[in-house]
């Protein structure tokens, strides 16, 4: 078993693992829909109020609060954001 697989075997219950995990997909997930829209960074500032620091924190899962995302998922302007929230993603992998 490669050491990659044995660390992500030793940690798949760990509640901080998952969380850190979650943010990291929760953050793609809304850089790629901001890209998706064509919005800047100018943009998301304005829209959110938040800084372009801030912005980049969360776009690199550094997200503090629901209360965040929720704020980026209005500025992004998603349609459905509770979508964002509970997509679940299943990789498989080779044994």
């Amino acid at each position: 078993m490669s050491k990659l697989k044995e660390l992500k075997e030793e940690f798949k219950n760990d509640p901080e693992f998952i969380l850190e995990g979650f943010k990291f997909d929760l953050a793609c997930d809304l850089k790629t829909f901001a890209n998706e829209k064509g919005l800047t960074y100018d943009d998301l500032e304005k829209r959110t109020g938040f800084s372009k620091e801030k912005i980049e924190e969360i776009f690199s899962g550094e997200i503090e609060s629901l209360e965040d995302v929720a704020k980026m998922c209005a500025g992004i302007g998603l349609d459905n954001p509770i979508l964002v929230l509970t997509e679940v993603k299943f990789v498989k992998e080779d044994d």
